[in-house]
């Protein structure tokens, strides 16, 4: 079966969870260059040597960094354009969950690192990718001059069935939603730019566990 993927790819919170099973899917389907971005170095490193074991020639860029660090964001997109020529496709999945709590019992130190990281993050390296692609020629019709998925959340865009309260974590995906839809999904499509957000259920992961869902 030929490959559905081309290019470089650029992936936040690619240390766990979603991130670490996007990069594994896409190198298995064409993926040939990919940069790894996590704020936990340690668990990179597991992926990293997972996927060279799943591809041994893949070529890979590790960066340990903070999503909400505009320099080292910035820096990491342009080390990946640097080394690999382009960024064909963005991945955002760096994200946080909350403590359960309520709004009247939250702290705004819960409010502020969820919305952070989720939502000012997603931003910080979408502009960087953006940025980027802007200066880049199209690779036709499908590819353009590059793709950006932004990994929301079916909070996004719905209530909890658990009947759960988690106010800062759902206002700030709901933010990456209308980041996404209703602003540079649209401004970029004419410059060959897609840019589109997914919002998956509740997934066995790291943030699932930190925001108490079983």
């Amino acid at each position: 079966m030929a490959h559905l993927l081309r290019g470089t790819a650029f992936i936040t919170g690619a240390g766990s969870g979603i991130g670490a099973g996007v990069a594994h899917k896409f190198i298995r389907n064409g993926i040939s260059k990919l940069a790894l971005v996590d704020i936990n170095s340690s668990n990179l490193q597991k992926v990293s040597e997972s996927l060279k074991q799943t591809s041994p020639h893949v070529e890979l860029l590790i960066a340990s960094l903070n999503v909400t660090n505009e320099a080292q964001v910035n820096n990491a997109v342009q080390k990946v354009a640097t080394n690999f020529g382009r960024v064909d496709i963005g991945v955002n999945c760096a994200g946080v969950g909350d403590s359960g709590k309520p709004t009247h019992q939250s702290s705004l130190r819960d409010w502020q690192r969820a919305v952070d990281i989720n939502q000012t993050g997603v931003w910080l390296s979408q502009r960087a990718l953006v940025q980027q692609m802007l200066t880049q020629t199209s690779c036709g019709t499908r590819r353009g001059r590059g793709v950006i998925v932004n990994v929301c959340s079916s909070l996004g865009i719905s209530a909890s069935a658990t009947g759960m309260s988690f106010p800062a974590y759902v206002s700030s995906k709901h933010g990456v939603m209308g980041l996404t839809k209703m602003v540079d999904a649209k401004y970029y499509a004419s410059s060959g730019i897609r840019i589109n957000a997914i919002c998956p259920g509740y997934v066995k992961s790291l943030l699932a566990a930190s925001i108490a869902v079983s």
